[in-house]
Order: C-alpha cells, then sequence, then structure tokens
C-alpha cells in the first residue's frame, strides 16, 4: 500500500470505548474488567506466531485517544496527502 495507516488509543479510552459499546447492548460490564480482558487479547495478538499485529515500519500511527471521528478522519487525510504530495502532485 502507498499509505498505512495504524489507528491505536492508550488501554484506558479503549476500556471506556468497550465499556460504553457493551452498556449500548444492554451488557453491564466493568470498565477494569474489559481493561483486563483488552490486556491479556493485546498481548496473544502481538505474540502469536503467524502474523502477530504489529504497526508496519512505515506506517503513519494515529492516536484516537482524544479525538472525535472527525479529527481522527482529518488527520488520517492530512497524512495521506502530505505523504503521497511527496511521489506526486495528486491530492486526494
Amino acid at each position: 500500500a502507498d499509505v498505512k495507516i495504524y489507528l491505536t488509543a492508550t488501554i484506558d479510552e479503549r476500556s471506556f470505548r468497550r465499556a460504553k459499546e457493551f452498556a449500548e447492548q444492554g451488557k453491564k460490564v466493568a470498565v477494569e474488567s474489559v481493561r483486563d480482558n483488552l490486556i491479556q487479547r493485546d498481548k496473544l495478538d502481538s505474540t502469536r506466531a503467524v502474523s502477530p499485529l504489529s504497526k508496519a515500519q512505515d506506517a503513519i500511527e494515529v492516536d484516537t485517544s482524544n479525538t472525535t471521528i472527525e479529527e481522527q478522519v482529518e488527520i488520517i487525510l492530512q497524512s495521506i496527502n502530505k505523504k503521497l504530495s511527496k511521489a506526486s502532485d495528486t491530492k486526494y
């Protein structure tokens, strides 16, 4: 891919978001429980033998912890335009 994006957020933010999703589904789950589960899953995902989850060396990392979806999209679009403008004059 010409541009790779790697989205990340703090464990606390990810835990809050996931607990909120559960609440919206009518499921009451403690944020601490969600946090523990995410930590365990992250460890499994990043250490598995086949295709471990990791940021590509040339990927643009976008921390979504304190941004809205609209801000995230804007950051990503700016990053894409900046990276592609180095190779060409075409803007997306």
